[in-house]
């Protein structure tokens, strides 16, 4: 977090400039083909950098560091001045597949799509940090000096007519990673053949003969391996994501800041005058977002269609048959569409920070003594028409995990029509069959081990204070003596609105899916003269499930914390002496005039878990 209050005012003005490093993302990919693989996959990748704006300065900036006694006689008058900083940005992103893919366009071969012995690793940090630059259109001042030195500072500053607006600062991380095996494997063209079978007359044979006239079709579509699993694992699949995004806008200076640390006494004169000023700081963003899937995917692919229309015109006949069949097998035939003997695991771990910059438009005094040493401060400030707006906060942390074992089918349909007209038959039959089956014949997941995920989301965003009168702070180890005059006159102060977020939607466990699926049959049978006549109609529709032995765990951890800044019109005094010292304040305060408003402050955390195994069935219709 960045610190609070007016002394981490002076180091931001003097901090180096750096730029952002985004190493480049790492995509592991398999050609369509099957795999068999005896060992590890393991990858590792650090993302880092820091984007920062540089400081504009149009007024005074002092820093002494001495060993013995500093005297500064600082004056400073800045005049119609102008002064911008200017955006930085900062950005991680990463793609990337460790294990194995097989995918094809046209119907898997029997067999496995994947076999591993062995584990897939994958450890990604991120870390993004954007700074934009303080705006300086007045003065500053810092002095430290060392044990038996003392510090004696004058400083009269004078800001007139100057406009300070400090850039925008964003920070983004970006991660979406696959660590397991993938079968992907579907059918692209529909099954479509008519067959029409018009018998007259026994199939060209006279009324007299008895012939047995036999129409028989039949359609499969397999979607992927037949009698064996789609990805085969006995090892592990382990995630670890750590991000981190910081975004900071500038400080906008213009008035005086003053700040020293002194072993010995400290003296400081002050007197400022902060006339028709107007600071902006910047508004800072940080988000963090991971998208992961860690384990085994066996997923079918586009649509399957099977159109069959059948038929049949018997004049004269006996023991006439009519077979008609259908079969849709989309995964796997007798076996788990996915088989692991080990664990999955993720830990993820996000922290963004959001703060926006303080806007000063009058005078800060902060003043620390060592022991021994005494303060003496004399402040004269005087704000007038001065308008003061910080920047907006906003911290955001999106996590979308899952963690286990995942089947998926694909949208299938089966349409059949079967019409038969029989005129004189004896023992005359229709037989008509469709077989669905969606998923495995058994289990469509299953599983010897356990899986795990670990989330830890922090995110916090601050909007900066707003100072358009007097802030005074002393910490003296002896006397204090402050003599403290401040006007505030015709001064609009307006802090930002920080929000922070946690969205954190994960899925742990065993998740069998099958897709929406239409069986649409249709059977004609018109008889005249007949005897023990029989339409048989049959629709069978079969949904594997989940099988582990081994356990489901979730750790959750949110925190989120929206802090909007406050708002100074007037004057605030602090002092703190040691024991036998003593204070002696003097303080003159007016403010007239004076608007402030402070922003909203909002955080939110959401949480949708699923832990445990789940079975999504097919939507069917029949007729």
């Amino acid at each position: 977090m960045r610190p609070r209050g007016f002394l981490k005012l002076l180091p931001a003005c003097l901090a180096a400039l750096l730029l952002t490093v985004a190493a480049p993302a790492s995509l592991v990919d398999v050609a369509a083909a099957d795999n068999a693989q005896v060992g590890d996959n393991a990858q590792e990748s650090d993302q880092g950098g820091a984007s920062r704006s540089g400081d504009a300065i149009a007024g005074q900036v002092v820093g002494s560091v001495g060993g013995g006694d500093v005297t500064a006689d600082a004056t400073n008058r800045s005049q119609d001045v102008d002064v911008e900083s200017g955006d930085t940005a900062g950005s991680n992103e990463a793609s990337s597949f460790v294990g194995q893919r097989f995918e094809a366009e046209e119907e898997a071969d029997p067999g496995h799509a994947n076999t591993q012995t062995g584990d897939n690793e994958f450890d990604l940090s991120q870390r993004a940090d954007a700074f934009s630059g303080d705006g300086v259109g007045g003065q500053v001042i810092g002095v430290v000096t060392a044990t038996g030195g003392s510090a004696d500072v004058v400083a009269a500053n004078t800001s007139e007519d100057v406009d300070i607006s400090s850039g925008d600062a964003a920070s983004t991380n970006d991660s979406e990673v696959f660590v397991g095996l993938l079968a992907s494997s579907f059918i692209g063209d529909d099954i479509s053949p008519d067959d029409v079978a018009d018998l007259t007359n026994g199939g060209g044979a006279t009324v007299a003969q008895s012939v047995e006239n036999l129409v028989e079709q039949t359609n499969v579509a397999t979607i992927l391996a037949d009698g064996a699993a789609a990805n085969t694992q006995d090892g592990d699949n382990e995630l670890e994501v750590a991000q981190s995004a910081q975004a900071v806008s500038g400080d906008g200076v213009g008035g005086q800041v003053i700040g020293v640390v002194s072993a010995g006494g400290a003296s400081v004169d002050a007197t400022n005058r902060s006339s028709d000023v107007d600071v902006s700081t910047g508004d800072s963003a940080s988000t963090n977002d991971s998208d992961a899937f860690v384990g085994l995917l066996a997923q079918g692919g586009a649509g399957v269609t099977i159109d069959q229309t059948n038929i049949a015109s018997f004049t004269d006949s006996s023991f006439n048959t009519l077979t008609q069949s259908n079969d849709a097998t989309i995964l796997a035939d007798g076996t788990a569409a996915n088989k692991q003997t080990g664990d999955n695991e993720f830990d993820l771990s996000q922290r963004a920070d959001a703060s926006s910059g303080d806007g000063v438009g009058g005078q800060v005094i902060g003043v620390v003594t060592a022991t021994g040493g005494s303060a003496d401060v004399v402040a004269a400030n005087t704000s007038e028409d001065v308008d003061i707006s910080s920047g907006d906060a906003a911290s955001t942390n999106d996590s979308e995990a899952f963690v286990g074992l995942l089947t998926r089918g694909v949208d299938v349909t089966i349409t059949q029509i079967n019409d038969a007209t029989f005129v004189d038959s004896d023992f005359n039959t229709v037989t008509q069959s469709n077989t669905f089956t969606l998923l495995a014949d058994g289990a469509a997941n299953t599983q010897d081990g356990d899986n795990e995920l670990e989330v830890a989301q922090s995110a916090q965003a601050v909007s900066g204070d707003g100072v358009g009168g007097q802030v005074i702070g002393v910490v003296s180890a002896g006397g204090a003596s402050v003599d403290a005059t401040n006007r505030s006159s015709d001064v609009d102060v307006s802090t930002g609105d920080s929000a922070s977020t946690n969205d954190s939607g994960a899925f742990v466990g065993l998740l069998t899916e099958g897709a929406s699926g239409e069986i649409t049959q249709s059977n004609v049978a018109t008889f005249d003269d007949s005897d023990n006549n029989t339409v048989t109609q049959s629709n069978t529709t079969d949904i594997g499930a989940n099988t582990q032995d081994g356990d489901n765990e979730l750790d959750v951890a949110q925190s989120a914390q929206a802090v909007s800044g406050d708002g100074v019109g007037g004057q605030v005094l602090g002092v703190v002496t040691s024991a036998g010292g003593s204070a002696d304040v003097v303080a003159a305060n007016t403010s007239e005039d004076v608007d402030i408003a402070s922003g909203d402050a909002e955080s939110s955390e959401d949480f949708d878990p699923f832990v445990g195994l789940s079975v999504l069935g097919l939507g069917e219709a029949a007729d």
